[in-house]
């Protein structure tokens, strides 16, 4: 009996969306198979619809005169249905930005024909529905300068000598705190030494579903007083230059050289060569395509090379001393590392350009820098 009854309150429903008409149509309700859900908070929800799709087939076939089976009958009824729900589209609009209190309008759209063909009557193929049910939001400054860019809480940094690396952002704010919900991209290519990287909040999906909402959604973090690559001569100071040719300076104090390429381009390895008169040239620095300058540098030397053993001599030869890590640091200070390594000299600067430059042309644009 339990059973029975159960079945006859489901008839009783279904026919209260479905019914036979008394020309022989089926009188469908299709507000009665649809759902409509909001989600979000109060003033930025959104609207999702749903049609029951199984439900509608299933009343239909009922109505006409089959149970929901694989009966010729039910078939017959289906197949008739068919075009009709293949035609069949819904929207609700608007669909994203809810308010409480607010109306949206729920609307069906179908192949006439295909309905007349069905015999369907159908109700409510547009409706209003007031939204209603949704929480207060709760706004989360995902950029409290309290938190944000602290080394305890939102935490930034690059992770190279700029623009080798990225921004990486790490949250570490307390888990008591809705910051921590919060996830931080950012995107840096493209952009150059003094411009600004914009750093996009958003929520986890529990935060949203919990009715945390973002007071603001991106923020300009300027990307300066780190450590970047030499983007301009300009950033060399007087200090700067004067602190490479003093350190070069004591470099080639009683230098000596074995390795030497004569007018000629000929390679000599010079028994007990020795420099006389070495000074300080110029800084050469390697520029980029993109308009940033290599790590590598060089600083020439000029000297004269005698050789005791060999009777070589060649007066004014030039020779250039590698710089390493060469770049700004965050401070605004150069930074570099120096090399004595015991380099080749050349007899004329016309022999260094093709035995010692032709490389470095190729990739490069050669930059003289003038020590003061």
């Amino acid at each position: 009996m339990k059973k029975i009854a159960t079945f006859i309150f489901v008839i009783i429903i279904m026919l209260t969306a479905v019914s036979l008409t008394a020309c022989g149509g089926t009188e469908i309700d299709l507000k009665s198979y649809t759902t409509v859900t909001f989600k979000g908070v109060d003033g930025n929800a959104t609207a999702t619809i749903n049609f029951d799709m199984v439900a509608f087939e299933k009343a239909y076939s009922i109505a006409n005169g089959s149970s929901f089976t694989f009966s010729e009958k039910a078939l017959e009824n289906i197949s008739k249905l068919v075009p009709f729900s293949s035609s069949l589209d819904f929207e609700v609009t608007p669909s994203y930005g809810l308010s409480n209190g607010e109306e949206v309008t729920v609307n069906f759209t179908y192949n006439k024909s295909a309905a007349k063909d069905a015999k369907l009557n159908l109700k409510n193929t547009t409706y209003k529905i007031t939204v209603e049910g949704l929480t207060e939001a709760i706004e989360v400054d995902a950029f409290d300068p309290a938190v944000f860019n602290t080394d305890t809480g939102v935490m930034i940094m690059y992770t190279d000598i700029f623009p080798n690396g990225f921004l990486l952002i790490s949250n570490k704010v307390d888990k008591t705190n809705p910051i921590s919900q919060v996830n931080y991209t950012a995107e840096s290519n493209g952009v150059s030494y003094g411009e600004k990287i914009t750093i996009t909040a958003s929520l986890s999906e529990d935060a949203v579903a919990n009715g945390y909402v973002l007071k603001e959604e991106t923020y300009d973090y300027p990307i300066k007083d780190i450590d970047h690559m030499l983007i301009s001569t300009d950033e060399l100071t007087s200090d700067d230059k004067n602190a490479l040719k003093t350190k070069y300076e004591s470099i080639i104090k009683g230098l000596d050289s074995s390795h030497f390429y004569d007018a000629d381009g000929t390679w000599y390895y010079i028994f007990g060569g020795k420099v006389k008169n070495a000074h300080i040239g110029d800084l050469y620095l390697l520029k980029k395509n993109d308009g940033t300058y290599e790590k590598k540098a060089f600083i020439s030397v000029y000297a004269d090379i005698i050789s005791s053993i060999d009777d070589v001599t060649c007066n004014n030869s030039v020779a250039y001393y590698s710089v390493g890590d060469l770049y700004i640091k965050g401070d605004g200070t150069l930074n570099y590392s120096a090399s004595s390594y015991n380099t080749d000299f050349y007899a004329t600067e016309e022999v260094a350009d093709k035995m010692f430059w032709k490389d470095y042309t190729v990739n490069y644009n050669i930059e003289k820098v003038t020590f003061e």
